[in-house]
């Protein structure tokens, strides 16, 4: 298999992963962004450990920059 094929499908799983997060935690653009740019380890904590107070808000863009900034 050629790795390319592997880092394509990896990436794949990783934007899907992240939309994924984005719809149950919605954030602006630039918060979005900064979650793109992470580390894939910072990405990864960032899914399975963003626990905030209340789901069900309209944005949450400060609580992911905060987040991923930590």
């Amino acid at each position: 298999r050629d790795v390319r094929d592997v880092r394509d499908v990896r990436d794949r799983c990783d934007n899907e992963r992240l939309a994924e997060f984005r719809d149950r935690y919605p954030m602006d653009e630039r918060a979005f962004a900064v979650l793109e740019r992470a580390s894939d380890g910072v990405q990864a904590t960032v899914v399975a450990d963003f626990k905030p107070r209340r789901e069900g808000e309209d944005d949450y863009s400060a609580l992911v920059m905060t987040f991923v900034r930590a």
